[in-house]
């Protein structure tokens, strides 16, 4: 029969394995209908599925599809490891007797608990002679708010989008450029701002700050200098991180269909820039 400490941590290393496992599980999951979602838009301009995005889609699902099936296989496994671990610890899951083998240097905070009870009268399991119903007292027990973990390590895609469209917006205020005037840093700092307050619009600041940095650009990709209250930054969002040889033609055809949307020529010659198959990725 294992110790306490042996018990203890036996237990608490199978029930973190199954958290991790349910979080993989979820995340892939998620994965999988973003990946879902992105196929079927390209299928619109790619039926075939020969472009190089569409196979890498379906390469993407191929994988996603194994990994979840082979978290779910190790969850099965170890379910019968977590029952073994809650079965050995059982013995030592009274407090009154066990209580004296936690460190005296361990804080014990109690909190309140409500209570509720009500006395009813049920069927009898093994029912006496003369009556066929047994008198119960039944206790509901209601935990205090912040002892209920409801923060979820998964971020649901209405979070990722909002949280997208706060990045669009931080870098779309840019930054300040070197000397700039008070009026101008103002005005960066009114657009952040702007920007932090729709993603508090539907979250919590402590569960907004999480999402900023669980969601995040690529690395190195600092916002753009603003030189002007009046300048306009454009900000396009990919979901793959382009190569450099693709980063200055693509953003040509959008700064072409901006500022000149009814010169075909215009749009026509920066698009000529792009390489092969590059209009699949970017949906032009």
């Amino acid at each position: 029969m294992p110790t306490f400490d042996e018990a203890r941590r036996n237990l608490r290393d199978r029930r973190q394995e199954n958290k991790d496992l349910r979080q993989n599980l979820n995340r892939d999951r998620n994965r999988l209908r973003v990946t879902d979602q992105r196929k079927s838009k390209i299928e619109r301009i790619d039926p075939e599925g020969n472009s190089k995005l569409s196979l890498g889609l379906t390469s993407s699902q191929q994988d996603l599809s194994e990994q979840i099936a082979g978290t779910q296989q190790q969850q099965q496994t170890l379910v019968p490891l977590l029952d073994q671990a809650k079965f050995d610890f059982l013995p030592f899951s009274d407090p009154r007797e066990q209580m004296s083998r936690m460190s005296d240097h361990t804080t014990i905070l109690l909190f309140p608990l409500r209570l509720e009870t009500r006395f009813k009268k049920v069927e009898a399991m093994e029912p006496a002679a003369d009556s066929q119903l047994q008198r119960q007292m039944w206790v509901r027990a209601y935990p205090d708010d912040c002892l209920i973990d409801t923060f979820e390590t998964i971020p649901s895609e209405a979070e990722y989008l909002r949280t997208r469209a706060y990045w669009i917006n931080f870098y779309r205020a840019g930054q300040p450029a070197g000397g700039a005037s008070e009026e101008l840093t103002a005005e960066v700092r009114n657009r952040r701002l702007a920007a932090w307050n729709g993603l508090l619009e539907q979250s919590s600041a402590g569960r907004a700050y999480w999402l900023t940095q669980w969601i995040q650009p690529a690395a190195g990709q600092a916002p753009p200098f603003r030189k002007k209250v009046e300048d306009i930054i454009l900000v396009i969002p990919t979901a793959d991180d382009l190569d450099d040889n693709l980063k200055k033609p693509i953003a040509g055809v959008y700064e072409a269909q901006w500022k000149t949307p009814t010169d075909h020529n215009a749009i026509a010659a920066a698009m000529q820039q792009l390489p092969g198959q590059t209009c699949s990725r970017i949906a032009c």
